[in-house]
């Protein structure tokens, strides 16, 4: 899998899971949800990447994904964090070349009349 993929990964390793999807239905988008999308949602981006090379090729790189959680309650956006947690920490998927998944950092802020909760995973992705 290309660095560049890795949004279209956690899209579907997210849309496929049945409690963050009851929770969220299908609203998971990447980057940015539309203006007029309801509560709760998901978005999530990929902000950094750096890559492993050896002499002669590149044998891994490092995607680190930020995963926003937006709810009308503080519960709501911790309690889909949670769920988000439980589909991707410390988990490998072969089918995307994913190595692993680590959950780097989390914080919080509430804005928009919204709560908001964000998790800033690294991905290894061996090639």
């Amino acid at each position: 899998m290309k660095v560049t993929e890795t949004g279209t990964a956690i899209y579907q390793l997210l849309a496929s899971d049945a409690q963050v999807s009851g929770m969220v239905g299908d609203r998971i988008f990447p980057l940015v949800a539309v203006q007029s999308t309801e509560f709760p949602f998901i978005a999530y981006r990929r902000s950094e990447t750096s890559a492993g090379y050896t002499k002669d090729r590149l044998y891994q790189s490092v995607v680190t994904v930020d995963i926003v959680c937006v709810g009308t309650d503080y519960r709501q956006g911790v309690d889909m964090a949670g769920a988000v947690m439980d589909v991707l920490e410390g988990k490998r998927f072969a089918q995307y070349d994913i190595d692993s998944i680590r959950l780097d950092t989390a914080f919080e802020d509430y804005a928009d009349d919204a709560f908001v909760q964000t998790l800033v995973f690294l991905i290894t992705i061996n090639k």
